[in-house]
This record gives C-alpha cells, structure tokens and sequence, in this order.
C-alpha cells in the first residue's frame, strides 16, 4: 500500500509599509528624518531643536515673534521662504533645517552717506554685531568706504542690519542738515555723546546725521 504523502508550503506575505530601510543599517532600525530648527534673538519656534520624523509625516511649525518684534525672515535648508507664522513640511522624505531672524518693531537706523567721497562720516566707529554670524566687530568708517550698511538702535545697543528691498529705506550721513534719504519719517539731529546709550566709547565729532525711526511690522 502506497503511502500517501502530504506538503504543507506555508507562504508569507510581507507588508510594503512604505519605510525604506537604509542599506548602511544592518541591524534594520526604523528609518527617521531630522527636522533641526532655530531662532535669532526676538522670538521662538515650535518645535524647538531637533525633531525625528517618520517618512510621509507633515508637520507644521509655529513662528512667535516676542513683544515689539516681528519676523524679519525665514530660510529654509538656506533657502529663503515667504514670511509667516507657520511653515509647514509635507511629506517629509529627508533631513532639513528652518531658520528664523526676528527683528525690532522700533528702531533707529543710521547709515553713512556714499555721494560725496570727500565726506567725512561723524560716527569713527562702532560695535557692529552681525545678526548672522552672533559675533561683536568694531567697524571704522571713513570716506574710502561707500557701501550702505545700517545700523538700527534698539535697548540701548546697536545691531547691524543690511538694508533690502522694501524692508528699510537706507538713511544716510549729512554734514550741513541736507537731508540724503529717501523715504518718511526722516529728521536731522545734532550729534551729542547723550544720543546714543552705548556700552563703550564712541567718537562723536561735532556735526549732523540724518536719522530715521522706522515701525517694521510684519506677520
């Protein structure tokens, strides 16, 4: 009598859920991105830091300007993207990075003049503190110089501030109350060592500048 014989072949079935693995990770851990998020001073962002995600997930971020602050600009991977409260990420696939500058609603901006090279500037010199590279310099302006960097006051300090686009209207140095500047708001002042509320010494010549004070309010 023939024995009958019986084959189970069990067959399994795997779930494609999406996730790639990464080929340098033998050990199959779950694949995740990195959201790394930061600020300069003058507000938050949420989520602060670094945030892992799974592949596919969106999420949004939220922008909070601090009290008389507002949002001067965001970048995103180095990219710059339109100013708002929130930025989202769709359908996250990769690393990435947004970064938010805030800046002052009310501040002084003073810049030197380039239309006269023989122009003497009044102010020798100043901490210059670049909003970017959070690092203090002592910037000395004499008439060789004819860029248009601006200087806006704040809390007793002041901070540099390039100048773009619409954001500021450049102000300009002035010798004999002849206003240089383009815009509103504008007002000649003579240059006292009780103008400016400045940690160090600064040289103050005898003279006039033209100022402007600005309201810089964005979303």
């Amino acid at each position: 009598m023939k024995k009958l014989v019986t084959f189970f072949f069990l067959v399994v079935l795997i779930a494609n859920t999406g996730c790639k693995k990464p080929t340098d990770d033998p050990i199959g851990n779950a694949v995740v991105y990195t959201i790394t998020s930061s600020t300069g001073k003058g507000g938050v962002i949420e989520p602060a830091g670094s945030t892992t995600f799974e592949p596919g997930k969106s999420i949004i971020y939220k922008i909070k300007p601090n009290t008389n602050y507002s949002i001067l600009s965001i970048k995103v991977n180095a990219d710059s993207v339109p100013v708002s409260n929130t930025f989202e990420f769709k359908n996250i696939k990769a690393n990435n990075n947004i970064h938010v500058e805030f800046v002052s609603n009310d501040f002084l901006v003073l810049t030197k003049g380039s239309s006269k090279k023989t122009r003497p500037w009044f102010l020798k010199s100043i901490e210059d503190y670049d909003l970017n590279n959070k690092v203090l310099d002592t910037v000395k302006l004499d008439p060789s110089q004819l860029t248009n960097k601006g200087y806006y006051y704040t809390n007793g300090t002041f901070e540099f501030f390039n100048p773009k686009g619409d954001r500021i209207t450049n102000g300009e140095w002035s010798l004999d109350g002849n206003i240089f500047t383009q815009g509103e708001k504008n007002t000649v002042i003579t240059l006292t060592d009780k103008i400016f509320s400045y940690q160090r010494p600064i040289t103050q010549p005898n003279g006039n500048v033209v100022y402007m004070r600005l309201n810089f309010v964005r979303p």
